[in-house]
């Protein structure tokens, strides 16, 4: 299990949430290496395939997966795991380089995530999830040829509940989080 830092910005319920979707992707995927990366607020499903501005007017999204444009003041933690070998666990290492870095917008479409990662899992999740009572989660799994991503919203109204998922199916979700699917 990945456990994941919960500050005390952090709802605990929600982390938790996240840890079982991590884990069930994990599971599911066996990929080399998995990046862990908390944004500063929640981030709406915009972001998902988003590559960058041109001219800083027009929304670009490349059918090749590029590195979300993130600004490094968003992110509040990277953290990055490793399979050794055929070993089932995973084990935290440093990053040689951060993810998210200063950059012209248009820069960012050259970040193919897919020649510069490998096979590895990406997961974004937002901060802050406390005070707001809304979380998302984004994940992006690569290797050399292909990449599926997907995002997933949720709302606490006592309990966390799905607001909205994209790229993932409600059966597929309720898969990864090892249990029935939530309301």
């Amino acid at each position: 299990m990945m456990i994941l830092e919960c500050s005390a910005l952090d709802d605990p319920d929600f982390i938790r949430e996240v840890e079982h979707m991590v884990d069930g992707v994990v599971e599911t995927l066996r990929p080399e290496r998995v990046f862990v990366v908390t944004v500063d607020n929640w981030f709406g499903e915009r972001w998902l395939r988003f590559t960058c501005k041109w001219n800083g007017l027009v929304g670009v999204r490349r059918k090749t997966t590029t590195m979300p444009p993130f600004h490094p003041k968003r992110i509040l933690s990277e953290r990055c795991f490793v399979r050794d070998g055929d070993a089932a666990e995973y084990e935290e290492r440093a990053l040689p380089k951060p993810l998210h870095v200063k950059q012209h917008s248009e820069d960012n479409f050259w970040r193919n995530m897919n020649k510069q990662a490998g096979d590895s899992v990406f997961v974004w999740y937002s901060g802050n999830t406390a005070k707001n009572g809304r979380g998302c989660l984004m994940v992006y799994d690569t290797d050399q040829k292909s990449s599926s991503e997907w995002y997933l919203s949720l709302l606490k109204k006592g309990v966390w509940k799905i607001e909205k998922h994209v790229g993932i199916s409600h059966a597929d979700l309720a898969v990864l989080r090892g249990r029935q699917p939530v309301a």
